[in-house]
């Protein structure tokens, strides 16, 4: 990784505790489990915060630590530059194999535009599947 990949990372890091807890006052959670039961649970409420651009960089990171639970991934920083990825938080499987999840993509987005007719809780289910079954 380089340097200023290095330096991305590190600053995602130190920000992510503080931007959590933002989340659970948001949902009014106190205590996040990052499990798919709570992810359903704040799904359906998540809608009435659809114009709020701040919710959804929140809830974005919370759907990464989510999947990072489920698949015992880490979050590194896109380093390739014909990535939509690239300079972004993305998630890599811990036993570093070809498995990368970019959650920080907009995913709320295609939510409130109709898009995702499971859900982001099924979009989830499908990616941990994914990445799970080579276990």
């Amino acid at each position: 990784m380089g340097t200023l990949e290095k330096k991305m990372l590190e600053k995602f890091l130190s920000e992510k505790s503080e931007m959590l807890s933002q989340f659970s006052k948001y949902v009014g959670l106190d205590n996040l489990t990052f499990d798919i039961k709570e992810l359903e649970l704040i799904e359906s409420t998540a809608l009435k915060f659809i114009e709020d651009e701040g919710f959804a960089v929140l809830y974005n990171l919370y759907i990464g630590e989510v999947i990072i639970n489920y698949i015992k991934g880490e979050w590194e920083i896109g380093k390739l530059k014909k990535d939509p990825a690239y300079h972004k938080p993305i998630i890599l499987k811990s036993d570093k194999s070809q498995i990368r999840i970019c959650p920080m993509a907009d995913w709320f987005g295609l939510l409130k535009k109709g898009r995702l007719q499971e859900g982001i809780s099924g979009i989830v289910k499908v990616v941990i599947k994914c990445s799970t079954a080579k276990e």
